[in-house]
């Protein structure tokens, strides 16, 4: 039998390196678009990448045995499909809210980001000569 720390650390790897996969089919995907269009598809891919990561790595009790962790997302399913009794609301709503408050705070950093540090655009009709 694995170790739960050991299972943790490779369901993490898992889930980062299939973010990142997804990612990056998603810029191999627009690379012949314009660059402002492939900009944001790069913004939005890593959105989706934040949100595929946090999706596989978040643990969540067992209805059964409350102090082990498994992934939520299997234990949504299974208590959904295979359990007669399960009881997968508690998953889905740790799920749901991890998932929602990691896109909330990615939103704010590139947000902030932009306000920042992206390149001041200077209008030419405002310039004096």
């Amino acid at each position: 039998m694995i170790d739960p720390t050991t299972a943790w650390i490779l369901i993490a790897a898992g889930g980062l390196v299939g973010g990142l996969c997804f990612y990056y089919v998603m810029i191999l995907f627009f690379r012949n678009s314009s660059d402002k269009r492939r900009s944001k598809v790069k913004r939005f891919g890593l959105y989706l990448t934040g949100a595929l990561t946090c999706f596989f790595v978040t643990p969540s009790p067992l209805p059964a045995y409350e102090e082990q962790l498994a992934p939520a997302f299997v234990v949504v399913i299974f208590e959904n499909f295979f359990q007669t009794q399960g009881r997968p609301e508690e998953a889905a709503w740790i799920l749901s809210i991890s998932v929602s408050a990691l896109l909330f705070f990615l939103f704010l950093i590139f947000k902030v980001f932009d306000r920042f540090f992206r390149p001041k655009v200077r209008n030419s009709s405002n310039e004096t000569v």
